[in-house]
């Protein structure tokens, strides 16, 4: 199994369980943190996201952050948030 430092999961519109699916797929490559990166009206399921992650595997997921800003997307200026996520094992 080999370690991977990062990996960024963009949450958008499709069903909450294919994004758990990937959180536990990246723990099981060896991934020792995961930022989930929200966009405009994604930011609050990328929380949604980050509150079942941690209801559903809680000891071994730890919030080390949260960015929040704004960024171009499309030639507009688009709100963020980015929780990063560090796994304990």
């Amino acid at each position: 199994m080999s370690s991977i430092a990062v990996k960024k999961l963009n949450v958008g519109n499709r069903p909450m369980q294919t994004y758990v699916y990937l959180v536990s797929t990246y723990i099981n490559q060896g991934v020792k943190r995961i930022i989930l990166h929200g966009r405009g009206e994604n930011i609050s399921r990328a929380v949604d996201l980050y509150n079942l992650i941690n209801h559903r595997l809680g000891g071994l997921v730890r919030l080390a952050g949260v960015d929040i800003g704004t960024e171009e997307f499309n030639g507009r200026h688009t709100r963020y948030i980015e929780l990063k996520l560090e796994i304990l094992l």
